[in-house]
């Protein structure tokens, strides 16, 4: 038997088809003109299933990263350490100038025609 490429590195290719990684037919052969390979395959369709696995598994990892961060992390804005504003305390003072802001309007709309009526 001859060395060449191939069946020098035919153990390493058995064990990346059997991974899913290389789905080729004829690896068992001792001459490389043999490999095919074809779309409707068994071995094709094992590598196809694999890789949908993994990206699912992946995103799945990704997801559940996500959540953790979103739900366990404190989220807060520091200046240089010295102080943090939490998350309650922005909402608070958003929810303090939206009243502040509808409260001015309805004084605006209430009070300024009555204003008017009495300058003139």
């Amino acid at each position: 038997m001859q060395e060449n490429t191939h069946s020098t590195l035919k153990l390493f290719l058995i064990i990346s088809q059997i991974m899913g990684y290389f789905p080729v037919q004829g690896l068992s052969e001792n001459n490389s003109q043999f490999l095919k390979f074809s779309w409707f395959s068994f071995k094709t369709i094992y590598s196809l299933l694999l890789l949908l696995f993994s990206v699912f598994v992946t995103l799945l990892i990704i997801i559940c990263r996500l959540t953790d961060q979103v739900l366990y992390i404190e989220v807060a804005i520091s200046g240089k350490r010295f102080f943090t504003v939490r998350k309650k305390a922005i909402l608070t003072i958003a929810g303090i100038v939206a009243t502040y802001q509808l409260v001015l309007k309805q004084l605006n709309t209430q009070i300024i025609p009555k204003l008017m009526l009495v300058l003139i």
